[in-house]
């Protein structure tokens, strides 16, 4: 949401999104070896823990449907555009 917000292109946020798809059980099996985590994750239904690019897809477009764009849907939970400004600054990595 963060780097949709920032001006980072939706394509590009669900392919990496699906890029972490394969990560996902060498990342479960680390987060489980930490006692805060583990307890935690053994509550969860194993399909919530997955990274599913659709899903990813049907958010960034209800958002966008529903406030405009994650700028806009931040700004409505109190981020500031001067706060934007510096995360895109922080953030993004702009060419040239």
């Amino acid at each position: 949401m963060l780097l949709s917000a920032v001006g980072v292109g939706t394509a590009a946020l669900v392919d990496d999104y699906a890029a972490t798809a394969g990560a996902d059980p060498d990342l479960l099996t680390r987060l489980r070896a930490i006692p805060a985590y583990a307890e935690r994750l053994a509550a969860l239904p194993i399909e919530g823990m997955r990274s599913d690019p659709a899903v990813l897809s049907r958010v960034l477009a209800g958002v966008g449907e529903r406030y405009g764009s994650a700028a806009e849907y931040l700004r409505s939970a109190g981020a500031t555009v001067e706060e934007l400004a510096a995360l895109r600054h922080d953030l993004v990595e702009l060419p040239g």
